[in-house]
């Protein structure tokens, strides 16, 4: 009798590599990355596979190789796209479609594809770590992408930095524009030398350490790294757009947003951008600082919050569409 293995393929960025692993380990599955046919990761043909990423040409690339094998689509977007490759993959192929958000399942139907479910991400484990005070008043940790980084950033970064701990990628061009608290560089290759490196150790610190977290970002498809401070205790203070209020709930500081447009990324992917006022995104952070004890309270309730969501154990449900 040939037994039937379960594979999670991850074809998007380190985030969703790692959320990979995390799927495989839960269900007990076999992790390949995107080596597909590489290193005993060979296609057998009973194999069955999730594949895990955004709407792209890598996904579209692993797709037509695995073709009726790929079961189950795990997709995050962060706007609408067209692409019909993908589109006729899912119409011929009938694989199940899941989202790790609503927010993302309301932009893959926007685009043309049903969603049979939703499965919220989950936080990796992540070590116990207490500190006797919290002595970084902002920390934000992301590779340089235009939604991670809106163009006028610049009034905000010029009056923030010097409290700012940032860890960021090399190709930022806020990266060497201002004098921050600290910066780290989170490349992931291990041969830039541009910055002392972010490991996961330093991340849970950093977190750890920290009074608030400025999420900059003015669109997401889930918005993992805010989660994860909150599991630390620093308050997430976020652009309020439906993702954040979906996954953070009450337990972020919002700023309002002013409008929405979509653009371009690469085609066939246009990103919905909340945009964002950085005055009054520094504002409300500088606000928020002045008066950290009265936000202590939300501090503690972010950790709860947190604890009670890695629980649920979201990737078990996986196994419903498994069978």
């Amino acid at each position: 009798m040939v037994s039937i293995v379960w594979k999670v393929i991850s074809s998007g960025a380190y985030s969703i590599t790692r959320q990979s692993k995390l799927i495989a380990d839960v269900l007990d599955a076999k992790f390949v990355g995107i080596n597909i046919n590489d290193n005993g990761n060979k296609i057998e043909n009973d194999d069955k596979y999730i594949v895990f990423g955004n709407p792209s040409g890598r996904l579209n690339m692993i797709l037509s190789l695995l073709r009726e094998k790929a079961k189950i689509l795990y997709l995050v977007a962060e706007g609408r796209f067209i692409d019909t490759v993908l589109t006729t993959f899912v119409k011929n192929m009938k694989p199940v479609v899941i989202t790790p958000s609503y927010t993302a399942k309301q932009y893959i139907e926007m685009s043309g594809i049903n969603v049979d479910g939703v499965i919220h991400h989950m936080i990796e484990k992540m070590p116990e770590i207490y500190v006797s005070e919290k002595t970084i008043p902002f920390l934000y940790i992301s590779g340089y992408l235009l939604r991670k980084y809106p163009r006028n950033l610049d009034p905000l970064l010029e009056k923030i930095s010097n409290m700012l701990v940032l860890a960021t990628t090399k190709n930022n061009p806020y990266a060497q524009k201002y004098r921050y608290l600290a910066i780290f560089s989170s490349d992931y290759d291990n041969i830039h030398t541009w910055a002392p490196r972010l490991t996961d150790e330093l991340k849970y610190k950093l977190y750890a350490s920290s009074k608030f977290y400025l999420n900059l970002s003015d669109a997401e498809g889930f918005g993992l790294t805010p989660l994860e401070a909150c599991y630390y205790g620093a308050i997430p203070i976020v652009v309020d757009i439906p993702v954040f209020r979906e996954i953070l709930g009450d337990n972020a500081i919002y700023v309002p947003h002013n409008g929405t447009v979509f653009e371009e990324f690469f085609p066939p992917i246009m990103i919905k951008h909340f945009q964002y006022d950085p005055i009054e995104f520094y504002n409300k952070a500088i606000q928020s600082y002045i008066f950290y004890e009265d936000y202590k309270p939300l501090s503690k309730k972010c950790i709860e919050y947190t604890r009670e969501w890695n629980n649920k154990n979201n990737y078990l449900e996986f196994k419903k569409y498994m069978e």
